[in-house]
């Protein structure tokens, strides 16, 4: 009855897992979801539509998503709410897994008075604080929320 509830429950089936990934997209309106054939599962985001994990260090770091693919080239980047490094590439949103921010470069100001700065691939990223990830970077957090609801 997790369901009912609400709650859900974790889908452990690589091959479930496989297929949700390989069909995870977004609509015009910024609400994520996976294409189940005729009909859509709208996602409800905790963080952001992608997690990244980080691959390798230094100049040759590499971002896949949860689902395996490069998240490309960073366009944007920020400071989440609860301190969670968010980029933004043609992909959308992606917040940084929390194992992985250590193997990320940052560079803090002596001084205290600007924000910390990523360094990625020889750019760099000033991470102003973001308290609306999802008006920041357009995305719809909770699909089925009356507001955001399908039609």
């Amino acid at each position: 009855m997790l369901f009912r509830s609400g709650a859900g429950s974790p889908i452990s089936n690589p091959s479930i897992i496989g297929f949700i990934g390989r069909n995870y997209a977004r609509d015009a309106q910024g609400r994520w979801f996976w294409q189940n054939g005729p009909q859509r599962v709208f996602v409800e985001l905790d963080r952001a539509p992608w997690v990244l994990r980080v691959i390798g260090s230094g100049p040759s770091v590499q971002l896949l998503t949860h689902t395996g693919i490069a998240f490309g080239e960073v366009v944007r980047a920020a400071l989440g709410p609860a301190g969670e490094v968010l980029l933004d590439s043609t992909l959308g949103c992606g917040a940084v897994h929390d194992l992985d921010a250590t193997a990320l470069e940052f560079e803090d100001d002596p001084a205290g008075k600007a924000p910390p700065v990523l360094v990625l691939n020889g750019r760099r990223w000033p991470l102003a604080p973001c308290s609306s990830p999802q008006q920041f970077f357009g995305f719809v957090a909770s699909p089925m929320h009356p507001a955001h609801a399908a039609r």
